[in-house]
């Protein structure tokens, strides 16, 4: 409920919702019957979750991922590749309001994108890489509500289990890298015989073999 008082000749009423306004709205009215009946309409709309476009303009506030987006590209220089990036992210998840976005919600994106689209492990990193960049933007501009971005902990959360995708999708596994200085010093200390496992590829198309030179094999 929103929080009304006499001021003089006006009625002033202070509206808040956590869950959908960054900041509380400030309202003044000539008479309480009018601003009783706006606030009712107003309320009304805020339980549904919507914010009128005219308060989000004059406050400047950034309510969804698509507001972040639009935002940010307007006013940040961003590669073209982020660009494209963040169209997409916006158009499968744009009423995905700034002040949802925690952990939870990031493990769902990610594994969304996995499962459900089939995304290869390189296509879902530079998705994630420009959400992240643009929510960076919006935290320093205190508009998420958090001090620390949720996408920047995913080198944590961001592990492939690989039995859970199709062959045709595991790619880019992560090096054990405790294992290099034992790799390097194998390699040094067998510099004309060193062998390693072959190395497998997967393409997602088809492929065409053409020989070098005359050797059949």
């Amino acid at each position: 409920m929103a929080t009304k008082r006499k001021r003089k000749a006006s009625w002033e009423y202070v509206v808040r919702r956590k869950d959908v306004l960054q900041r509380p709205l400030y309202l003044t009215f000539s008479t309480e019957a009018e601003g009783d009946q706006y606030v009712k309409r107003l309320e009304a709309l805020l339980d549904a979750g919507i914010v009128p476009e005219e308060f989000r303009r004059r406050q400047g506030e950034l309510t969804t991922i698509e507001d972040a987006a639009r935002a940010y590209l307007a006013v940040q220089h961003v590669p073209v590749s982020d660009t494209r990036c963040l169209a997409i992210v916006v158009e499968r998840v744009r009423g995905t309001r700034l002040s949802a976005i925690n952990y939870e919600w990031v493990e769902s994106w990610v594994v969304a994108m996995k499962r459900e689209r089939n995304l290869s492990p390189s296509t879902i990193r530079h998705h994630v890489g420009a959400l992240a960049r643009c929510i960076d933007w919006c935290v320093r501009r205190g508009d998420v509500g958090v001090v620390i971005n949720p996408l920047r902990l995913l080198p944590k959360l961001f592990l492939f289990n690989e039995d859970e995708m199709v062959p045709e999708l595991r790619a880019q596994r992560q090096l054990n890298k405790a294992r290099l200085p034992e790799m390097a010093r194998y390699v040094l200390e067998n510099p004309d015989d060193y062998v390693f496992s072959a190395i497998t590829a997967s393409v997602d198309a088809d492929v065409i073999f053409e020989p070098f030179g005359d050797d059949p094999d």
